[in-house]
């Protein structure tokens, strides 16, 4: 809980120095920003831009992720690699094993192509980069929304599904 707390204190001191300096305006775009997740360490923040002309598939595609570093000095939002974003909804969920794993969302097909089927995958960070990312087996996984919302928790055991099944 302290480490909580120590975030949360974190972050309510650099967004009030960055809020007093106006920095977001370099963050937030005229596109959709969503489902921020903190990286593990604590200095980055990783979402989901929809519609955005720097998206893979530009102005139609999505959501595409996008990460801003913690910095008084400037803040931005920087594109993640082509490889974990692609045409389709791209986004995280969560990170585990102090950060060198990643989980998204949607399955990948190679090339970039859409889906086949509904579900998460699994990245791992190898130096500077992400693994092409692996499909995660989940029996009866089916959403019938565009709206899907998944939290992980830190050890990455347990992941609970907001979502419309059958």
């Amino acid at each position: 809980m302290s480490k909580l707390i120590s975030i949360l204190f974190f972050l309510v001191c650099n967004i009030t120095v960055l809020a007093q300096e106006n920095q977001f305006s370099r963050l937030n775009s005229s596109a959709d920003e969503l489902n921020p997740i903190i990286s593990k360490d604590g200095n980055s923040i990783y979402f989901i831009r929809r519609f955005h002309p720097g998206n893979k598939g530009g102005m139609r595609d999505p959501g595409d992720i996008w990460k801003s570093t913690m910095d008084t000095a400037k803040i931005s939002a920087e594109y993640i690699s082509a490889l974990v974003n692609n045409k389709q909804f791209n986004g995280v969920i969560g990170f585990v094993d102090g950060g060198k794993k990643v989980y998204l969302y949607e399955h990948y097909q190679p090339g970039g192509g859409p889906p086949r089927t509904q579900g998460i995958s699994v990245s791992m960070l190898n130096g500077s980069t992400w693994s092409t990312p692996a499909r995660v087996d989940i029996k009866y996984f089916y959403n019938k929304s565009e709206d899907i919302s998944i939290s992980l928790s830190d050890r990455g055991d347990i992941m609970l599904l907001a979502l419309e099944s059958y």
